[in-house]
């Protein structure tokens, strides 16, 4: 389930998605789609976090809170990188005359904040996937 191949295909559908909504337009006339994307990348995030925790952790952390807490924490961090990349974007289009770079610049606190919700949402639903995956797993030993 967790692989480099899953990484990818979500990436995939992630930038191919992207690319439909920039040329349709779709950011402007549908205002869920945004949250829709971040809780993609909310769960991309997560998914990243569990390949490297599956791929690295030499000891298995047994504490399932921590690993949430862990797992959280990466896609925030994750998060609040990109907000600061829509960010320096906007400022951008304002010393150049980009028509592309200025429809990613912010919208104020409220949608920053929330699409930082929505990446903490799709983060936790992919945790809550995640748990119950190796909780089944483990029962069935």
């Amino acid at each position: 389930m967790i692989s480099l191949k899953s990484i990818f295909i979500l990436l995939g559908v992630i930038i191919f998605l992207h690319l439909l909504a920039s040329l349709n337009l779709w950011y402007y006339r549908f205002a869920w789609f945004d949250m829709l994307m971040h809780f993609l990348g909310g769960f991309w995030s997560a998914l990243i976090f569990a390949y490297l925790n599956l791929k690295f952790n030499q000891a298995d952390c047994k504490k399932l809170w921590f690993l949430g807490i862990l797992t959280i924490s990466f896609v925030s961090l994750v998060g609040v990188l990109w907000e600061f990349s829509e960010y320096l974007w906007g400022i951008g289009a304002y010393f150049g005359n980009n028509q592309y770079f200025t429809g990613l610049a912010q919208n104020g606190l409220r949608d920053t904040l929330g699409d930082l919700l929505f990446d903490l949402m799709g983060g936790l639903t992919f945790f809550a996937f995640w748990t119950v995956l190796k909780l089944k797993r483990n029962f069935l030993k």
